[in-house]
C-alpha cells in the first residue's frame, strides 16, 4: 500500500474515532464543516481509485498479450513465466489498492450518515 493510500486511510480512521460517544457534542457543534471535509475526502478516494483502476486495466491488457506469447522451446517458455509473475504482482497489488478503497467509501458512507443524522436532527 503507498504513502496517498495510508493518508487516507488514517483519514478516514480519524473520522470513525469521531463517533464515538465522547465527541458526540462537538460532531452535533461542527456537523457541517465535517461534512464538507468528508466530500472533499470522498473526492479523494474517488479519484484515487479511478487511476487504479486505469492501471489495472493496463495490467490486465498486457496480461493478456503474455499468456498469447508463444512457448516453441524451453527459454520462451522460462521468459513467459517470469513475465506472467511480474504482471500477477501488480494485477494483485492493484486489486488490493481497489479493495481498500472499497472499504474506505463504505466507512465514509457510515460516518455520512451519523453526519446527516446529527443535522437533521438538530
Amino acid at each position: 500500500m503507498n504513502r496517498e493510500l495510508r493518508r487516507m486511510c488514517k483519514l478516514v480512521n480519524m473520522y470513525i474515532v469521531l463517533l464515538s460517544p465522547d465527541n458526540a457534542e462537538d460532531l452535533k457543534k461542527n456537523h457541517k464543516e465535517y461534512l464538507a471535509d468528508l466530500d472533499m475526502l470522498a473526492k479523494l478516494i474517488n479519484a484515487y481509485l479511478e487511476d487504479t483502476t486505469n492501471l489495472f486495466q493496463s495490467w490486465c491488457n498486457v496480461s493478456v498479450e503474455v499468456f498469447l506469447y508463444e512457448t516453441s522451446n524451453m527459454f520462451s517458455r522460462m521468459i513467459r513465466f517470469l513475465q506472467m509473475v511480474i504482471v500477477n504482482h501488480y494485477l494483485n497489488k492493484y486489486s488490493y489498492e481497489m479493495s481498500v478503497c472499497g472499504i474506505l467509501q463504505n466507512n465514509l458512507s457510515l460516518v455520512r450518515q451519523r453526519l446527516i443524522q446529527y443535522d437533521i436532527f438538530s
